[in-house]
């Protein structure tokens, strides 16, 4: 890396007042948000957080969906449970960045058992782009990039709840909302008098809102539900303001399905949906457009399931599902689009005894495509032209799972998959990209055992063996590989009451051959992608006395050969209780990316925050 600063900062801790026990000690999470507690009874936490970045502020920006110096952080968690059982959950996390953003969730959970349950969610997301869009055009030096991050913000809403109205009758709703406001970078950018110019920017001004009701009935062996949607989308995109677009789409969705306990060992179920679909989006790039889309689809699942004998367990299902789409893409295009899909599902299960079982998946899908686009040139007499694709895709796949275990101290588990599609497509447009008959294989095959070698320590080990071809049928020449074998490792040792250790390690190589074909041209040249990857990161957790608890975790990603880069991202983390309702955490987290570029950086995240149980 060519950037090593050392960096200290002195951070003011907050008080947060609150009364009541304290839960368990949790077990170490490295990655978690400083004094978060899951499971721990009912806690809050504020905290104050310090990111200095060294090298390309994008980096930061895009990585860590932040942007500045300082931020403030709060999270808690609050249940209440009645004596006549109904419960209450109230949770959240926010963090307020220095770049006057917001970002945060918050769930509230209430319900009483046999009676009603109900949720609401809020989320919101500030994601930032990198201002260069670099990985489309790798490069050492650094290229024209834009003078502000483009900022994208997520903001999301949802309420569900079920009600029981009477003896085998409830209803249930739900409406969801999730809208976009902001920028994100474009992959489009052109030359300019000096070079590349900046990337283009899109920027977003959308909600997608849905909302649905279901009747549900339960009665003897038999089980039934109805529900009804409908969703609605509307905003506008525009990119530099050259090219902008207003969507409005409407959609309405039916479905319901039936359950019924033919015996003791057979269960017959039947699923159907059918939606509808109508878009009108309006283009403006120097004149008007209006486009007006339709789209239908419907679906029916037919299942069973099937104990025949002690152990054994068989799931049946076949699945039909139809698309139909007819309209306008754009105002010189016109699209007519037919698919319909077919697929058998096997499942067999066999647990011969508490130590040995063994699955069985065998799945055919079928699907066909028939799809026409209509060109409308312009002029007094415009040229019409018909583009026509056939497609017919069929894939195999079968699966076998194995696990046994040893004895009370070790298991073995291994699955063997293989799978193959089979493509056979025809276009007439020359313009657009076709790959012609086609046939992808994929062999997948993954050992893992698990152990506990001595008294404290428990092993963790495995392999993956991952083969796949690709070729085209109707080409002589044209066919490649993708081959990648992996190792893995996790061991963690209890070494004493105040001492844990543990580790996980991995090893992957993967090579992938693009031969040059016959039908290359002239000056093409073979690719060939060998890496191999390594990854390490040990750990420990460390209790002294009067309560003080260290933890650390490192991780190291190294990729060589075609891909040369570091990955480094170091926590350590203290802990200190304030008496038996509070505890003082700090923390110190770096993240290092070294991949041989303009953009390499080191990111030093400074935390510290105080929880408290109540």
């Amino acid at each position: 890396m060519k950037t090593k600063t050392f960096t200290g900062v002195t951070i003011l801790a907050l008080l947060v007042a609150a009364t009541a026990f304290a839960g368990d000690a949790e077990p170490f999470r490295p990655w978690s948000e400083t004094g978060d507690v899951v499971g721990g009874g009912n806690h809050a936490t504020l905290g104050f957080e310090r990111l200095d970045a060294f090298g390309y502020e994008g980096r930061a920006a895009e990585d860590w969906s932040r942007l500045g110096q300082d931020s403030f952080t709060g999270l808690f968690a609050w249940e209440r449970q009645a004596d006549g059982g109904h419960n209450l959950l109230v949770r959240g996390f926010g963090e307020n960045r220095a770049d006057g953003e917001f970002s945060g969730a918050f769930d509230v959970r209430a319900g009483t058992p046999g009676t009603y349950a109900a949720k609401v969610i809020y989320r919101r997301a500030n994601r930032f782009y990198d201002g260069t869009i670099e990985q489309a055009y790798p490069m050492v030096v650094p290229p024209t990039a834009l003078e502000t991050l483009p900022l994208l913000t997520w903001t999301r809403g949802r309420l569900d709840a079920r009600y029981r109205l009477a003896e085998g009758w409830s209803v249930a709703v739900f409406a969801d909302d999730i809208r976009r406001d902001g920028a994100k970078a474009s992959l489009a950018r052109g030359l300019g008098q000096t070079g590349l110019n900046p990337p283009a920017v899109k920027t977003f001004d959308s909600k997608t809102m849905r909302a649905g009701a279901a009747l549900q009935w339960k009665g003897e062996g038999l089980r039934a539900d109805l529900g009804v949607s409908m969703g609605k989308v509307e905003g506008d995109r525009a990119r530099n303001a050259a090219h902008t677009t207003n969507d409005d789409r409407t959609s309405v969705t039916v479905q319901g399905g039936v359950a019924w306990d033919a015996t003791e060992k057979l269960t017959l179920l039947g699923r159907g949906a059918g939606t509808s679909v109508e878009s009108t989006s309006t283009e403006v790039t120097g004149s008007e457009v209006v486009n007006e889309l339709q789209q239908h689809t419907t679906t029916g699942v037919l299942a069973a399931l099937w104990r025949p004998a002690k152990g054994w367990n068989v799931r049946l299902s076949g699945r039909l599902s139809t698309l139909d789409v007819d309209g306008g893409v754009t105002d010189e295009l016109y699209v007519d689009r037919g698919r319909s899909r077919a697929t058998l599902n096997a499942d067999i299960g066999w647990r011969a005894d508490a130590r040995t079982s063994v699955d069985l998946r065998l799945r055919h899908d079928m699907s066909e495509l028939d799809e026409t686009y209509t060109s409308y040139g312009e002029g007094v007499l415009p040229v019409v032209v018909e583009d026509m694709t056939d497609q017919s895709r069929t894939t195999t796949t079968v699966a076998l799972k194995a696990r046994r275990r040893l004895n009370a101290d070790t298991a073995l588990k291994a699955r063997l998959e293989y799978r193959n599609e089979d493509v056979d497509e025809k276009g007439t447009d020359s313009d657009r990209y076709f790959l012609g008959d086609r046939t992808l294989g994929t062999v997948r095959g993954t050992l893992g055992l698990s152990a506990k070698p001595m008294q404290g320590v428990r092993l963790e080990a495995g392999g993956e063996m991952l083969r796949r071809t690709f070729e085209r049928n109707d080409v002589a020449g044209v066919d490649n590989s993708f081959d990648a074998d992996r190792l893995t490792g996790l061991v963690s040792w209890f070494a004493s009451p105040r001492l844990s250790l543990f580790g996980a390690a991995s090893w992957g190589h993967e090579v992938a051959d693009l031969p040059v074909s016959a039908v290359a041209p002239t000056d093409a040249a073979a690719i060939r992608y060998d890496t191999t990857t390594l990854r390490l990161a040990p750990g420990a957790v460390l209790s002294l006395a009067n309560g003080l608890r260290l933890e650390t975790q490192w991780e190291l990603v190294q990729n060589r050969d075609s891909v040369e880069n570091d990955y480094d991202r170091l926590t350590v983390r203290a802990g200190y209780p304030l008496g038996d309702k509070a505890t003082v955490t700090a923390m110190f987290r770096r993240y290092e990316l070294d991949e041989n570029r303009w953009d390499d950086s080191i990111l030093d995240l400074y935390a510290l925050g105080l929880t408290a149980t109540f």
